[in-house]
This record gives C-alpha cells, sequence and structure tokens, in this order.
C-alpha cells in the first residue's frame, strides 16, 4: 500500500486534518481500519531498521573482540621480551659467585650430558652446597649451568617450564607416564 513509513505517516495526518476540517464527526473505527496497514508497515519497517542496526552492532562486537585478541597477544608478547631483556640483563650483570643471592634456576648435568635434575633457589651457593654435598650425586654430576631471572615468579615459571620440558631424571615431576609402569 505505501512505499516507506512516510508516506504512510503523511496519509494519516491528511485523513485526520480532512475529517477535522470538515467537521464532522470522526468514525474512529473507520479510521482505525484505514491507518491500520499503514501502522503495521510502519511497525515492519521500524523492525527491519531495528535488525540491521543490531546485525552492525553485533559486527562492530566481533570487530573489537579480534582487537582485544590482538592486543593481548601484542601485550604478551611485549611482557615476554621484557622478561627476556631483563633476565639477559641481569645474566650479564654479574657471577654467582660474586652474589650468591638472587633469583636463579639451575641445573644439574651427568657427564654424558644428561639432565639429571632442575632446581630454583635464592641462595645459589647453599642449595648447589645440598647437591654436592651428597657423595652419591657428586660422583654423577659432571658440570652445573645456572641462569638468574629477574624475580620470583619468573624464576618458578622457568623452573616449572624447563621440569615440564626436560624431564630431568631426578626430579620426581619430570618422572615419565611409561617410568610409572
Amino acid at each position: 500500500m505505501y512505499k516507506n513509513p512516510t508516506q504512510a505517516r503523511l496519509s494519516m495526518s491528511i485523513a485526520l486534518n480532512l475529517a477535522a476540517s470538515r467537521r464532522v464527526p470522526i468514525d474512529v473505527e473507520l479510521v482505525m481500519e484505514h491507518l491500520e496497514p499503514a501502522v503495521l508497515e510502519i511497525e515492519a519497517y521500524a523492525n527491519e531498521q531495528l535488525d540491521a542496526l543490531q546485525a552492525r552492532i553485533d559486527e562492530l562486537k566481533r570487530q573489537i573482540g579480534k582487537k582485544d585478541q590482538e592486543y593481548a597477544i601484542l601485550d604478551r608478547l611485549r611482557r615476554r621480551s621484557e622478561n627476556e631483556a631483563a633476565v639477559a640483563a641481569v645474566a650479564t650483570s654479574r657471577s654467582p659467585l660474586e652474589n650468591p643471592w638472587g633469583f636463579y634456576v639451575y641445573y644439574l648435568w651427568a657427564a654424558d650430558g644428561l639432565l639429571l635434575y632442575v632446581g630454583k633457589s635464592t641462595n645459589l651457593l647453599s642449595r648447589l652446597g645440598q647437591h654436592i654435598s651428597d657423595k652419591a650425586k657428586r660422583r654423577v654430576i659432571a658440570h652445573i649451568t645456572m641462569t638468574e631471572y629477574p624475580n620470583e615468579p619468573a624464576m618458578i615459571r622457568a623452573e616449572t617450564r624447563a621440569i615440564y620440558e626436560l624431564r630431568p631424571l631426578w626430579n620426581i615431576q619430570g618422572a615419565r607416564d611409561d617410568d610409572a609402569a
């Protein structure tokens, strides 16, 4: 009947103004019967517009979600590179013999290159002394490597990751599933 809501509104306005100008009693049922198709068309048009707006809002939310994920990835990469730079700076700044107090992850190696143990310590010389005081261990340990970390959480993450990935022989957490059988 009408091509758009504006035409429908115009038709309603004309019908009401015409009835008012003639000063005739308005038959409400007749007016409602005449206006009902226009109201339904306006409602349908409004619903179409709302659906289109909702689709656009959903698309924008998806785009924002993707951007948030990208920003989160970039932030993780930035923090990781900052941690690696801090570790490199600490590792090159001094020897553990100069100051054994710090956040160290150490690796005990056998002569054949087998990783025996991964541990962490805030007093490296004391902790390594405990390992070396055990005569059985002392005979097997060929060399020790260590890395200093900027803080305790970084040290704990590094130790956990090393145990999980490298599966040292003496670490209980590093025991392989097939060894348990």
